[in-house]
C-alpha cells in the first residue's frame, strides 16, 4: 500500500512529549524523547495538559509549524503531550494485487511484460499501441474504423509499412524513404533462395518458383502418318521451375 508522508514504519501520527517548568509556555524543540515538534497543519494537532484535551486558541497557539504556545503558563513537571498527524492524500495509483484501469496513457521506458491478456479477456486494443520490441503469443485484435499497423525504423522515415484494413480489404503500403518500395514474399529462413513473389515499385509481379517448364524433341520427327495417332517425344528439357514437371 502506497503512503504519502511518512514512511509505514513510522505511522502519520507523531507524538511530543514535555515535561513544563514554572510558568513555562512556549513548547519547541526536542521533547523527552529528543524528538524535535513538527507540524504542518494546526487543524492536525491535539495539545493535551496532564491529559486533558486543550482547545485551540482559547488555550494554546500553533501558527508557526515547530512551537505550541500556552496562554497561562504551566506548572512545574507538568505534562505537555501534543498530538501531530501528517496531512495526507490517497494516492492516485492501481492496486499491484487487485489490479484497476487506466485513465490516461500509460509510457514504459523498459519491458512490459504481460503473462495474460493485453486488454480484457480477448487482447482487444481500442486506441493505438506502440513500442520499440515485443512478442505476443495470442490473439490481438485491434477495433477502430481503419485499424493499420504501421513499421518503420528508429528514424520515422525510412523502411516504412503499413497493413490497413478498410472497406473489406487489406490494403499494404511500402516506401524506403521518399521512394516506393518493393513487396517480396519469402518461405523459410527467408533467405534470397527462398523468394516466392515479389510486387516492385512499378507493380510488377514475379513468381520465381511459379511453376513453368519448356522441352523440345530430342531428334527429328518425319513422315508422320496421317489420320493417325503418333507419339511426339519431348526428350530435351529446356528448364522445369518448381515442381519438376517434365517426366
Amino acid at each position: 500500500m502506497p503512503y504519502i508522508g511518512k514512511s509505514p514504519g513510522n505511522g502519520v501520527r507523531q507524538r511530543y512529549i514535555y515535561a513544563a517548568t514554572a510558568g513555562q509556555t512556549s513548547f519547541s524543540g526536542n521533547d523527552s524523547a529528543g524528538i524535535s515538534l513538527a507540524y504542518d497543519d494546526p487543524s492536525y494537532l491535539d495539545v493535551y495538559q496532564n491529559g486533558v484535551l486543550l482547545k485551540p486558541v482559547t488555550d494554546y497557539a500553533s501558527t508557526t509549524g515547530t512551537s505550541v504556545v500556552l496562554v497561562t503558563g504551566a506548572t512545574t513537571d507538568d505534562v505537555v503531550e501534543m498530538i501531530t498527524y501528517d496531512t495526507f492524500a490517497i494516492a492516485d495509483t492501481v492496486s499491484a494485487k487487485d489490479g484497476g484501469s487506466f485513465a490516461g496513457a500509460v509510457s514504459m521506458a523498459s519491458t512490459l511484460a504481460v503473462t495474460g491478456a493485453l486488454s480484457g479477456t480477448t487482447g482487444t486494443f481500442s486506441g493505438a499501441v506502440s513500442g520499440t520490441t515485443g512478442t505476443f503469443t495470442n490473439n490481438v485484435v485491434m477495433t477502430s474504423d481503419d485499424p493499420t499497423i504501421t513499421m518503420t525504423d528508429s528514424s520515422g522515415t525510412n523502411d516504412i509499412a503499413t497493413l490497413q484494413a478498410t472497406s473489406g480489404a487489406l490494403i499494404i503500403n511500402v516506401r524506403d524513404g521518399s521512394a516506393d518500395g518493393e513487396i517480396i514474399f519469402k518461405k523459410n529462413d527467408g533467405s534470397a533462395t527462398d523468394e516466392t513473389m515479389r510486387i516492385d515499385s512499378s507493380g510488377r509481379v514475379t513468381k520465381s518458383l511459379q511453376p513453368a517448364f519448356q522441352a523440345r524433341p530430342a531428334s527429328t520427327q518425319d513422315n508422320i502418318a496421317i489420320n493417325s495417332n503418333v507419339d511426339v517425344v519431348f526428350g530435351t528439357e529446356v528448364f522445369d521451375v518448381g515442381g519438376k514437371l517434365c517426366i
